[in-house]
């Protein structure tokens, strides 16, 4: 499973079908698998987190990919992802309001 897992990391996201597609939800489902058997050092967390963080859009919440509509999925995706690999902090705080 983990060798699975750490293949699906191209760049810095992760892949979620057989077509390449990348969305932010693919992060998260990726790093929960890990994180329940202990094994998020096999990927490199880094580079996933950027990934996550340039999801980010000016109004405070999340997308799937850079550039595109903000989603209430993709903040729960995003917010978890950050959460389960203890990068909360990388968030601004005073947007919070903001989100979806």
């Amino acid at each position: 499973l983990c060798s699975y897992i750490k293949q699906l990391q191209h760049d810095e996201s992760f892949i979620g079908d057989q077509w390449q597609e990348i969305d932010t939800c693919f992060s998260f489902c990726a790093v929960a698998c890990l994180k329940l058997i202990d094994s998020l050092d096999i990927i490199d967390i880094d580079r996933a987190t950027n990934f996550i963080m340039i999801c980010l859009n000016f109004d405070g919440d999340f997308d799937c990919i850079p550039g595109t509509k903000s989603h209430a999925g993709q903040i729960y995706c995003c917010v978890g992802f950050l959460s389960l690999v203890q990068r909360l902090d990388n968030l601004d705080l005073s947007t919070g309001n903001m989100l979806a």
